[in-house]
């Protein structure tokens, strides 16, 4: 299941809604007024078990 969310301009940000001990993989890319730029390699977030 692929979820793809804009965020505001922030230094921080929090997911929300993960289940526990669930391994997640997370793109990042910059927006600008010329549009969507490259994405990032996937970053593996794997959420503690409680």
């Amino acid at each position: 299941e692929k979820h793809h969310r804009r965020i505001p301009v922030t230094q921080n940000y929090t997911l929300s809604g993960l289940y526990p001990n669930t391994l997640y993989y997370v793109w990042l890319a910059a927006r600008s007024q010329r549009g969507e730029g490259a994405t990032t390699i996937p970053y593996e977030v794997h959420t503690k078990q409680y």
